[in-house]
């Protein structure tokens, strides 16, 4: 299957890229003029620099750092919980993000504004979300940049106001605060349900994540660089590049489309032919592409407008560059994990390993993006050994460092319950006019299977509101700016918090220079990424895992977009582009001064060892209380 990014034309026939960076960032532009939205986007401004990146040799991370150097660290523009602040939106601190980069308070995505009059978040007709400038709009601002996205946050914007109005008729003498309180802290906790019990497992196993044993206080939560810029971009690999609307039999209720013409949507669009219902039903029997090191021509060459051309393998590398991403190796040995010796120690494909030895030479400079796309696969897993350990270690540390994690709540017993059972595909059978869905929509099935033999399907349930207790308790309800979760350290994962490091900086002064000599990226991408191993078996994830990957990254990562120019520019020879090509890409903001401190006594993430946490549970409420 083919995967696709996106061109336009205006009616003056100039250049518009709408890009999709499944795990990263979007950005809309017009006329060649790249507007930066933080981590994984591109972005140029007038001026650029034409210099290419050499093929040297390395310069060593710490050859020329200065002493006491302290390594530059991007800046988080949304909470790093899992808190559905992508769905509520978030309260930023005035002047930390700029206009490009703004996020929609909680107060402008709820009725009643800054008191919460019913409880329910704005919708427009038909249920769906509401509409700004011609575009849908939700808590996060790149919820309109491709209908799939669109219709999750749809989905979940139905499954509060569903909760509202169940509660309120249980409960008649609650306000509208406390409906819209705790219709968010059972949204919340159903994401991370779903998110641990569903995407997680066909990611990376079944078994992978231990099992919750209780809050703790000294574990780290911050999110890492590593996990970041390289190990959740692997989605980038399996994106469908057709987007469709499907009726309850299967059958198409509008035009097929390729994804390169879906994005940004117009909601007038969007609503049409069975709108989210129709997406969400199409996200379940659609099968992701392979995972693997291949990005498909169209994501590599997909707007080629000189002097100007897009390539998000290239940038993807250049972005791990711009972050002092340590090599593959370096990060292995930083995770406590054996280096690999040679490149066929890294792929079971000889025609893989032979074209990753001519792109780096040797195997100490592989980039931790591509050599983490190209390892063998861990038993039951979609990834290799080294993303594998990334993605582990940090779900666990976001998850049992987070005081206010579903689990470490006093939920009533019949609502931990719910939650407890709570799927994509119950939250979607009753937000829509679906009837039938598999019990797990992570794993494809074709509409006209469901039902079939050894096709599970999912159950409707009934409402788990009619014997519940009282709210939630005050000292349980998450900030709008991630703040207060962590009751020493309160600024943890808020709001402007920064991306840690699970292995040292790799900057040639140790603080943001990036580091001379690595292998172009434009030209990695031409001799490894645009080589694809026909014989992989087809994955038989659906096209949810994507989707709901890119929900999620946008739910814990938004990153600052700095002022420095950071573009890659094609090489002599270079099959598609012309030489001097300029692929743009600006470099995020960063601060140098004194890490914060953190728990468990670190200025980084601590990794903790496979299979559990370090440390005892504090604070922890296992059980319900109520």
């Amino acid at each position: 299957m083919h995967r696709t990014a996106v061109v336009r034309t205006t009616s003056e026939g100039k250049s518009i890229m709408q890009r999709r960076s499944i795990f990263g960032q979007a950005t809309r532009t017009v006329a060649g003029a790249f507007a930066l939205a933080g981590a994984g986007t591109l972005v140029t401004g007038a001026g650029a620099s034409a210099q290419t990146v050499s093929s040297a040799k390395p310069i060593a991370p710490t050859a020329t750092a200065t002493m006491g150097a302290i390594a530059g660290r991007s800046i988080n523009l949304t909470t790093a919980w899992i808190d559905a602040s992508a769905v509520y939106g978030i309260e930023s601190p005035s002047g930390l993000a700029g206009p490009r980069q703004t996020v929609a308070t909680p107060a402008s995505l709820r009725e009643g504004g800054a008191v919460a009059s019913t409880g329910r978040m704005i919708t427009s007709e038909g249920k769906n979300l509401p509409v700004a400038n011609g575009l849908v709009l939700a808590g996060d601002p790149r919820a309109a940049e491709n209908p799939d996205l669109a219709a999750i946050h749809t989905l979940w914007v139905r499954e509060h106001n569903w909760h509202v109005e169940r509660l309120a008729k249980v409960h008649p003498q609650w306000t509208g605060d406390q409906l819209y309180r705790q219709a968010r802290a059972i949204v919340t906790a159903e994401i991370q349900q779903v998110t641990y019990s569903e995407f997680l497992p066909t990611l990376l196993g079944p078994g992978s994540i231990p099992q919750w044993n209780g809050y703790r206080s000294n574990v780290d939560p911050t999110i890492s660089v590593e996990f970041s810029v390289a190990a959740m971009r692997f989605g980038h690999s399996i994106v469908s590049n057709v987007v469709s609307r499907e009726a309850e039999d299967g059958s198409l209720t509008g035009p097929e489309m390729l994804l390169r013409d879906a994005f940004f949507m117009p909601a007038s669009e969007f609503v049409k032919h069975g709108g989210a219902d129709g997406f969400l039903r199409h996200i379940g029997s659609d099968v992701s592409n392979t995972l693997d090191a291949h990005l498909v021509d169209d994501l590599r060459n997909f707007l080629n407008d000189p002097p100007v051309a897009i390539d998000l393998a290239a940038i993807n590398i250049q972005r791990s560059r711009d972050v002092g991403l340590g090599t593959l190796n370096q990060t292995r040995v930083a995770l406590g994990m054996r280096p690999h010796a040679d490149f066929s120690q890294v792929t079971p494909d000889p025609e893989l390993a032979s074209r990753l030895k001519t792109a780096y030479g040797t195997i100490d400079r592989l980039d931790l993006w591509i050599g983490g796309l190209s390892e063998r696969r861990v038993r039951g897993a979609l990834v290799g050994e080294t993303f594998h350990r990334i993605l582990t270690d940090q779900f666990v540390r976001l998850r049992d460092g987070d005081r206010l994690w579903w689990e470490n709540q006093s939920w009533d017993r019949g609502m931990a319950q719910w939650i407890r059972e709570t799927t994509i595909a119950d939250v979607v059978l009753r937000n829509t006019d679906t009837r039938r869905m598999q019990a797990n929509m992570f794993l494809a099935a074709e509409r006209a299977d469901l039902g079939r033999p050894g096709v599970a399907l999912a159950v409707a349930r009934t409402d788990p509101h009619r014997a519940s207790g009282a709210p939630i308790a005050s000292n349980e309800v998450r900030s709008h700016d991630g703040t207060g979760t962590n009751a020493q350290f309160t600024a943890l994962n808020g709001v402007g918090w920064q991306f840690g490091r699970i292995g040292p900086a790799r900057f040639a002064d140790g603080v943001h220079t990036m580091v001379a000599g690595d292998p172009n990226p434009r030209a990695i991408s031409n001799v490894v990424v645009a080589y694809e191993n026909t014989s992989i078996p087809a994955e038989k994830a659906s096209a949810m895992l994507y989707v709901w990957g890119q929900f999620l990254t946008h739910e814990i990562e938004f990153a600052k977009s700095g002022t420095e120019d950071g573009s890659v520019f094609s090489p002599a020879g270079d099959p598609v582009l012309a030489t001097g090509t300029m692929i743009p890409m600006t470099r995020l903001a960063v601060d140098t001064s004194t890490p914060p401190a953190v728990p468990g006594g670190a200025s980084r993430p601590m990794t903790p060892p496979p299979g559990g946490n370090p440390g005892p549970a504090s604070g922890a409420n296992p059980q319900p209380r109520r």
